[in-house]
């Protein structure tokens, strides 16, 4: 009776239909979790810029060094994210 469920052309129409949705899904995901990462990387950036930029100093090397230790982050992204907001 299985056999026979699934070989039939029905069947094989839902497998395709159904791995075209997850497809899909995931492309969805995808954009909504790049979406988020852009805009938290944004605000992200413009709290550090305000704070340098408060600060006074330009010797930011340590300061970055340090925010990426405490973020538990790579400091080259905690630099880009700088980077991304203050272009």
């Amino acid at each position: 009776m299985t056999k026979a469920l699934t070989t039939n052309t029905s069947y094989k129409k839902l497998v395709s239909d159904l791995q075209k949705m997850i497809g899909e899904s995931h492309v969805k995901a995808q954009q909504v979790l790049n979406k988020l990462r852009t805009e938290t990387y944004w605000q992200m950036g413009s709290r550090i810029h305000k704070v340098i930029a408060s600060s006074g100093t330009t010797g930011r090397s340590g300061f970055m060094k340090q925010l990426a230790e405490d973020l538990s982050l790579n400091k080259t992204l905690v630099s880009r994210i700088y980077s991304f907001y203050s272009r």
